[in-house]
């Protein structure tokens, strides 16, 4: 039987600034009779479990790539050392890989549910919530 979650990563959110703005979410998601199960407020990589990372689409010039090396900067945005850029090869700039729209998110705060329903309205009231940029991830286990 295969698992299901659909992540709103607030891609924005600091380590600081994610327990308060989780509280101020949870609140929220209460108030509406939204069932949430849980937040999670570190760093961590929002992946699609079996689901492929990309493609990757760059920051600066919006080019898509299907084949970048995605898996050192990854390793070090999680750690939080070292480099984490990846270079675009059509325009020549490097990004922190956070920074990068893929199929994966990357950041201190994130809204998991079981179901995929209205996850686009959902995603946008939460933006307005926290007045942060948000990304959804499709984690199929």
């Amino acid at each position: 039987m295969s698992v299901h979650t659909y992540w709103i990563v607030d891609i924005d959110a600091t380590a600081g600034e994610a327990p308060a703005l989780a509280d101020k979410v949870r609140q929220w998601l209460v108030e509406q009779e939204i069932i949430q199960p849980g937040i999670v407020t570190e760093r961590t990589v929002f992946h699609a479990g079996e689901g492929d990372v990309g493609p990757f689409v760059c920051p600066h010039c919006g080019a898509t790539h299907f084949d970048l090396p995605w898996s050192p900067p990854t390793e070090a945005w999680y750690e939080g050392e070292g480099d984490s850029s990846l270079g675009c090869p059509a325009c020549g700039t490097s990004s922190s890989i956070a920074e990068w729209q893929s199929g994966w998110a990357y950041g201190h705060l994130g809204f998991g549910f079981v179901e995929g329903r209205m996850l686009d309205k959902l995603r946008d009231e939460l933006a307005a919530l926290t007045g942060h940029r948000l990304r959804v991830v499709h984690e199929h286990l």
